[in-house]
């Protein structure tokens, strides 16, 4: 399904869990594995002379070796290919879609953690540039999240973009034997094409209609249909339409306690 995925982390404790589901993810899909540690730029200073080139190299030889732990438990799990990158002197946005771009990857996923108002601040910075730049589909994983793929959450506006992020939710769907739960953010959204497939293809499906505030809607109502995972589509660039949907998708990232998986259109 998934045949590179790209799976980066700071080394804070929120990207385990995100790290873990890569590793079952891409055992599952037979995909090939890549583990991306970004290092901050490090100033530091040693009062005994030794250099910065010398404390950064012994930082990377130690970031590699936790990395390789990860990589044995990919391996141990049926992993066919599994490569650890560690970056070194790039913003965590930047080092994540180079690589992406680098590895022609078709999944990045990312931790998620909101324990504080600066660890916020760091991520929306993170997530905006994802959104707004990734080559591909983009999978937030909170902490401790665990995404067994039996309910689906699906937005569904009616535009191309949302027909893409339709596909996707059928094709996961009949992999797992999921249900999908389409929220229609607009009334007059025509979805029988999406409801004609999925009874083609034997998958359970439910179509609702948004209330209130969507964002609120969207969330309650994953969290009483015990959902796994969100879908939704990137927002496209442009207009006071599009900015509104930009901030809705942030919104969900940020709030959610299960995973999201944003489209790329």
């Amino acid at each position: 399904m998934y045949k590179r995925i790209l799976i980066a982390t700071d080394g804070t404790q929120h990207s385990t869990s995100a790290i873990i589901e890569a590793i079952d993810m891409s055992r599952k899909f037979g995909s090939e594995l890549y583990l991306l540690h970004a290092l901050k730029k490090i100033v530091a200073s040693d009062p005994f002379g030794v250099s910065r080139s010398v404390i950064t190299e012994k930082i990377k030889e130690s970031t590699k070796k936790y990395m390789e732990t990860f990589k044995g438990l990919a391996t141990d799990d049926g992993v066919m290919k599994c490569e650890i990158i560690v970056s070194h002197g790039r913003e965590f946005h930047e080092a994540i879609l180079e690589e992406a771009e680098k590895r022609n990857v078709d999944l990045i996923m990312i931790g998620k953690s909101v324990s504080n108002v600066i660890t916020r601040i760091i991520y929306k910075g993170v997530t905006t540039h994802l959104l707004k730049y990734a080559p591909c589909n983009v999978l937030i994983v909170p902490l401790a999240s665990l995404i067994q793929w039996q309910n689906i959450v699906l937005l569904y506006d009616n535009t191309n973009r949302s027909g893409t992020a339709a596909q996707e939710a059928l094709r996961i769907a009949k992999k797992h034997s999921s249900k999908i739960i389409i929220v229609l953010i607009d009334k007059k959204n025509s979805i029988q094409d999406v409801i004609n497939r999925a009874e083609k293809e034997d998958i359970s499906i439910e179509v609702l209609d948004a209330k209130g505030k969507l964002s609120d809607f969207v969330l309650k109502l994953s969290k009483e249909k015990d959902t796994d995972i969100i879908i939704t589509r990137s927002p496209e660039e442009g207009g006071a339409k599009d900015r509104l949907k930009k901030s809705f998708t942030e919104q969900i990232i940020t709030r959610s306690i299960c995973s999201v998986l944003i489209i790329k259109g």
